[in-house]
């Protein structure tokens, strides 16, 4: 069921910037074209990389979908279920140009995570018919982490300063020379805040199926006029972070893999969500 809420959370984050809209509409502040989620693009390249890795994903993804999962039991019945609190860090990668953005964007970034895992935001009632009975609050939170892995106070956000804000995505620098200083991937989800991303994407991440055999390549990259709803990035754009974790938490698009314009539904992997 909770991958299922999941699931719907991917759908909805980009409710407001989808594949039809995208490309019609621009940025409100850089005047670009809306860019779209890299997860294609970025798996792509990898399979480059590492040919070997689509027949080890296959594998994975077919022990996944075999998987009996039995309901938690011991619960009295006035409990309610446990909400899972995720502690992130932003590694904000900048040379000292408008990348460098505020704290305050990383806060209002983490709240619209949570208004949208929690069904908290107000048109969640603006959702696709199909998923209007079932849509529900995934139990999941997320809040800037107060330990760094030395244990020392933090406020969450990692100011790195590198060229690399530029080089995200690049497949001829490698895809992922810009996920650095990465904290313990058991402990934190890594975002990675960055100037460019080169094959034109907003942000892109690995699903949990790439994952085994590189660890190193765990996280999410996001442009930072993507990060929150304040300036240098707005309400249309906001949104596209939270797409990025249904990504990290194994969920394949809803209209499934594919970002080709025209698609309207495809097999997103999961049987219990509408086409």
């Amino acid at each position: 069921m909770k991958r299922q809420l999941l699931n719907i959370i991917l759908a909805v984050s980009f409710s407001s910037t989808s594949i039809d809209s995208a490309a019609q509409q621009v940025h409100p502040f850089s005047g670009e074209p809306l860019k779209h989620c890299g997860l294609t693009e970025a798996t792509e390249e990898l399979y480059k990389q590492y040919p070997h890795l689509k027949a080890e994903v296959e594998v994975f993804e077919n022990q996944q979908n075999n998987q009996t999962v039995t309901p938690k039991t011991g619960l009295q019945t006035n409990q309610l279920p446990p909400v899972y609190k995720i502690p992130v860090v932003f590694h904000v990668l900048h040379n000292y140009g408008p990348e460098n953005i505020p704290d305050a964007n990383v806060q209002d970034a983490v709240r619209i995570l949570n208004e949208l895992f929690r069904k908290q935001n107000s048109d969640i009632s603006q959702a696709a018919f199909a998923f209007q009975g079932i849509a529900g609050d995934a139990e999941v939170e997320f809040e800037l982490a107060k330990l760094d892995p030395n244990g020392n106070c933090t406020n969450g956000i990692d100011r790195v300063v590198t060229y690399k804000t530029y080089k995200a995505g690049d497949g001829q620098n490698g895809s992922n020379v810009s996920k650095i200083n990465m904290w313990p991937r058991d402990k934190y989800l890594n975002i990675y805040s960055v100037n460019n991303i080169n094959n034109g994407a907003a942000g892109y991440t690995y699903p949990l199926a790439y994952l085994a055999a590189n660890p190193s390549i765990d996280g999410i990259i996001i442009r930072y006029d993507y990060v929150g709803a304040l300036s240098p990035s707005s309400a249309l754009t906001s949104r596209s972070l939270a797409h990025e974790v249904g990504h990290w938490f194994n969920l394949a698009h809803t209209w499934g893999n594919t970002n080709q314009p025209g698609i309207l539904c495809g097999d997103d992997g999961v049987t219990d969500t509408p086409v």
